[in-house]
């Protein structure tokens, strides 16, 4: 069963509650681990300023990101406490539809972005702690694409901006992947 309390107060702990706008997020302002495009989306309000998201409080926010990303994405179909973590932590991470291209993988079937029956069918194939490690795989595989492909400098520091942001996001995924193993029981 989903704790959404205890997931909500791992989500602050990864993502803070400092508003950021950095050259080199390409997020552009967030906080909590929402973008002000999330916002504005949420909101259907193209016109929102960052002030806005700046002065939100964390009771707003919670409600958003459960919403966003585990409702409206059908995640909380899963059953598993921690599968449900690091996809829903990707999904705030990577975007939902990234997320579930990293579960298809992790699951070797088509990866389409869709959190669809085939899916759902599949996650059954394997124990959740295994998947949740693939998953895991697959997600710093990406993170690696990410690093080596983008050579974006967008704060003209003479650094690419994912490699300035690759070090926060092994340290994000190695969190959970540490809470994964510790999971685990020892043979008695």
């Amino acid at each position: 069963m989903l704790d959404k309390d205890h997931l909500l107060e791992g989500w602050l702990k990864r993502e803070g509650e400092v508003f950021t706008d950095r050259g080199d997020d390409r997020g552009g302002p967030t906080k909590f681990g929402l973008t002000l495009k999330l916002l504005r989306s949420f909101r259907h309000d193209p016109d929102i300023h960052p002030s806005v998201l700046q002065d939100m409080g964390w009771p707003e926010a919670r409600e958003i990101i459960w919403k966003v990303f585990a409702e409206d994405t059908g995640f909380t179909l899963i059953e598993d406490p921690l599968l449900f973590e690091v996809l829903w932590d990707a999904a705030g991470n990577h975007g939902p539809t990234q997320a579930v291209k990293l579960l298809q993988r992790a699951l070797m079937i088509q990866d389409d972005g869709v959190f669809g029956p085939v899916t759902k069918e599949a996650i059954r194939w394997l124990h959740p702690l295994q998947a949740s490690l693939l998953f895991q795989v697959q997600r710093e595989r990406l993170y690696a694409l990410i690093a080596s492909r983008n050579k974006e400098d967008n704060d003209h520091d003479g650094i690419p901006d994912a490699l300035e942001n690759l070090p926060g996001w092994i340290n994000r995924s190695a969190g959970l992947t540490e809470k994964i193993a510790w999971s685990i029981k020892a043979p008695a």
